[in-house]
């Protein structure tokens, strides 16, 4: 697994101003410290302030971290598509 910053002709121009404020390069290291201190974070929030709303219609903080897993498992599903070569 490649741990650097794709070049320029590796992802589309919108990612970029996501990709440009990058400041570890060592991106395993980077994603293992935000799993850890995510964690630690959400570990701090009790059941019921998981379920609460600051306004009515708005999502919850479990409702939101739902919808971030949710994302991330077709993000992945996405990325073994393309590297078994079944997305060209």
């Amino acid at each position: 697994m490649s741990n650097r910053i794709p070049e320029r002709s590796e992802a589309a121009e919108y990612y970029w101003k996501y990709l440009d404020r990058i400041q570890d390069t060592d991106i395993c290291a980077a994603l293992e410290r935000q799993g850890r201190d995510t964690t630690q974070l959400l570990r701090g929030i009790s059941e019921e302030q998981s379920r609460h709303r600051y306004a009515p219609g708005k999502w919850s903080i479990r409702e939101s971290l739902g919808h971030v897993i949710d994302t991330e498992r077709v993000f992945v599903f996405r990325a073994f598509w393309f590297a078994r070569g079944l997305g060209a």
